[in-house]
């Protein structure tokens, strides 16, 4: 994401804020929605990707999905969307934490 690479977020980091923000994105298109938004914002230590749908399938992230969320991101978690259609499937990429990005 050039974007989050011109913010600072480089290396590694930046890698797997791009694999979730596509894995989001393609489970969320799988859903057959008329609309797909993603939003990104970076404070300067953590990058939160949303992917927001409007389909009617409230259903959660596929099995694979969610074991990549849970090994990768600091913190992720879906919101119902309005009426009872789509959702937020959001995603926490925590970029300053030397343990894990080496």
């Amino acid at each position: 994401m050039s974007t989050l690479g011109d913010a600072g977020v480089g290396g590694a980091a930046n890698q797997v804020v791009e694999l979730l923000a596509a894995e989001l994105v393609g489970q969320a298109l799988l859903r057959t929605p008329e609309k797909v938004e993603v939003r990104v914002r970076y404070d300067g230590v953590v990058v939160r990707v949303e992917v927001v749908d409007d389909a009617e399938d409230t259903s959660d992230p596929s099995a694979p999905v969610l074991a990549i969320l849970g090994a990768l991101a600091a913190a992720w978690g879906v919101l119902p969307g309005l009426e009872g259609r789509g959702r937020t499937v959001w995603v926490e990429v925590e970029t300053e934490d030397e343990e894990w990005w080496g």
